[in-house]
């Protein structure tokens, strides 16, 4: 909104003068969350994702075209690996390979990769920050038109929790989780040019992925109940903080100092049990997650070494089949963050849509006038206030 001075009125002369009765001026969200309460959190949010589908659709493809040139490098390896130990193996018996064009090869490859994956990162980045820009404002337009009685029932440290913490989960997964499935998509062509080198390799290689989903899907069902309370916990902290603020003179009036910093005390030792078994579940599964893979490495680097001493495989053949397997691994290596992430985003999302489905019980007739200039009389005429129906005030 911008200022406007007043310079009829001496007394305001060089103050900024903000007339009631106007719109404010900023970039309003291009879309609100699907109301219907019966969706999915994520398919109620797609709405307000769709509003900013250009930097969606640039940061992702980016991030493809940014993978794809890194898949491109173990080929090369692999290319140059061999040109150097056939040279080896004949003992000079043939001409000595140049590896310049495999060095140019991959810096060129380098290059391409890392302009592309800036370009996709700040876009990405900038995706994310509309989308919390946009969530922010919703939920703030929306508290503005709900009546006295929603605020007598809910406290405020809540609210702010909601506006800003649980936001912020939500911005998160649907920024990062994305990103993710296109690591996936790379680890699905990366297991495509595994099979080519050896489709034994390869199906061994994925041995570990069963066990690795089921351990992903039992920490999701873990994650989803304390990840809801931390939430609500984290609130009602913020609730105590914000009512000793507001209320400091009310508290020392009364000597309360040290009830309140009792009380904060509670609420901060909830937090921290909530945080304690976040992190034991977290401990119990994590490893699981991040060495599962690991294992399969290990199984694949010893078949491997096998398939070579016997002639069924080169050594760059081998050497390109490990470093795919490295990018195969990183999706999975994610999963274990993916779903922490989601669990959050989800309690977060029910949590700030509690508030978005709050009906308004008080709204403007459609042909109610802004009162844009006065005279300074006001008269009422046939105007009749209640708090609740059958109690009038006046």
């Amino acid at each position: 909104m911008s200022s406007i001075t007043a310079p009829e009125h001496p007394e305001t002369q060089g103050s900024p003068y903000y007339p009631t009765g106007v719109a404010s001026r900023y970039r309003r969200p291009p879309a609100r969350p699907d109301p219907d309460v019966t969706l999915p959190w994520l398919r109620r949010v797609l709405p307000v994702l769709r509003g900013h589908r250009y930097g969606f659709a640039t940061f992702i493809v980016l991030s493809f075209a940014s993978s794809v040139f890194q898949i491109l490098a173990p080929n090369v390896i692999n290319n140059a690996t061999n040109a150097i130990t056939g040279y080896v193996h004949a003992k000079g018996s043939i001409p000595r390979p140049s590896i310049t064009g495999y060095v140019v090869e991959l810096v060129v490859l380098g290059v391409l990769a890392g302009a592309t994956g800036l370009v996709s990162r700040y876009y990405m980045y900038r995706t994310a920050y509309d989308i919390e820009f946009d969530l922010r404002n919703l939920i703030y337009e929306h508290l503005s038109t709900l009546s006295f009685g929603f605020y007598d029932r809910v406290q405020s440290g809540q609210l702010i929790s909601r506006a800003n913490s649980d936001i912020r989960s939500v911005q998160m997964y649907t920024t990062f989780a994305p990103l993710i499935v296109v690591q996936c998509s790379i680890g699905v062509i990366a297991f495509g040019f595994m099979l080519y080198y050896s489709a034994l390799l390869a199906i061994v290689a994925l041995a570990m992925m069963p066990m690795l989903y089921w351990v992903g899907v039992r920490m999701r069902r873990m994650m989803f109940p304390i990840s809801w309370v931390i939430q609500s916990r984290l609130a009602g902290v913020a609730t105590v903080v914000d009512e000793n603020v507001n209320g400091v003179r009310v508290v020392k009036a009364f000597a309360q100092e040290q009830a309140e910093l009792r009380k904060l005390a509670d609420a901060a030792k909830r937090v921290e049990w909530a945080y304690i078994k976040d992190a034991d579940i977290r401990a119990e599964f994590t490893p699981w997650v991040q060495n599962l893979p690991q294992v399969g490495l290990a199984i694949v680097l010893g078949l491997g070494g096998w398939l070579v001493i016997n002639g069924t495989i080169n050594i760059g053949e081998m050497f390109a089949f490990n470093l795919y397997f490295g990018m195969l691994q990183a999706p999975f290596m994610m999963l274990g963050m993916l779903v922490m992430m989601g669990q959050r985003a989800k309690a977060s999302a029910e949590r700030i849509f509690e508030i978005m489905d709050e009906p308004v019980e008080i709204t403007e007739r459609p042909d109610a006038v802004d009162l844009d200039a006065s005279e300074g009389r006001v008269q009422f005429r046939h105007v009749a206030f209640a708090y609740r129906d059958g109690t009038p005030i006046f």
